[in-house]
């Protein structure tokens, strides 16, 4: 078992090194939801599931006959052993009663958790505001180079030549994007790091792109070639780190990059771009 999923507190800190990224990443609505997910927990339908408060007050018996219970409704049907399909039946009868009065509570006290919790998120996101818009103004400034796509027909393979240099605001803006509808990537190492962004969820065969592309084919854009251990490099991306953008902190880390290097990060009186900051913010 994935140890994030025995944490409650897994839908606000994203990251160790980052632990306040999400808090100023995100609008109210997904602050109140991850408040709710905190003790209700999460499952069967989100990337990253994990028990809430209400599993360990419960001691795990309301997701244990869930689990039995649904365990009983996707075994196979023995048709030619009707001893069998009956104690499946029952089974399933036995587990699945008890769990729906189990888990009902779960959804109605997660409620009632969030709401008591209002003021305190209330208060997280006001202070969310005032600190990340600031790293969204200097997110939104960030260049990138947009991909032109090509189909080499005789490979039927997708190409991407990243040419055309736009700002990542302003490519959210125009495709009705928020900051948690792409993911980023790292190519390379700390020394010559290339970042590719990625639209979530991309359907290649109603987006216009060629059907039978190639999975590097989804990057919508790519960065400049980066050195993490130059200060000028580490500023442009000191916005990316902070928010978490497309799990992008993560991925450093498992990269191998120390902890001792975001401590690195300049302030953010820094000017991180010469570029005009006065863009709306498009994060959530």
């Amino acid at each position: 078992m994935p140890s994030h999923q025995l944490n409650p507190f897994n839908e606000i800190i994203e990251t160790p090194v980052a632990i306040n990224a999400r808090a100023l990443r995100t609008s109210l609505a997904q602050k109140m939801q991850d408040t709710f997910y905190l003790f209700s927990g999460t499952f069967f339908s989100r990337k990253r599931n994990h028990f809430g408060l209400y599993d360990y007050l419960t001691l795990f018996i309301p997701y244990a006959l869930a689990t039995s219970s649904i365990n009983f409704f996707l075994s196979p049907n023995q048709t030619d052993n009707p001893i069998s399909n009956a104690l499946t039946l029952v089974g399933f009868i036995a587990t699945g009663v008890p769990a729906v009065i189990l888990n009902a509570p779960r959804y109605l006290l997660g409620s009632l958790f969030t709401g008591l919790c209002m003021p305190f998120v209330l208060a997280s996101h006001g202070l969310s505001l005032m600190i990340g818009n600031t790293h969204k103004q200097h997110l939104n400034a960030f260049p990138i180079s947009l991909a032109t796509h090509e189909t080499d027909n005789a490979n039927l393979q997708a190409k991407n030549n990243f040419t055309n240099q736009e700002t990542l605001g302003n490519y959210l803006r125009k495709n009705n994007l928020t900051y948690e509808d792409i993911s980023v990537n790292c190519q390379g190492t700390t020394e010559a790091l290339r970042l590719k962004f990625k639209r979530r969820n991309l359907n290649v065969s109603t987006s216009g792109i060629c059907n039978g592309c190639m999975e590097d084919h989804h990057n919508f854009a790519e960065s400049n070639a980066l050195n993490l251990n130059n200060e000028n490099d580490r500023v442009q991306v000191e916005s990316l780190i902070k928010l978490n953008v497309g799990g992008l902190t993560n991925k450093l880390y498992k990269m191998g990059v120390k902890p001792s290097f975001f401590a690195k990060i300049p302030p953010m009186c820094i000017p991180p771009l010469q570029i005009d900051t006065t863009r709306k913010s498009y994060g959530r």
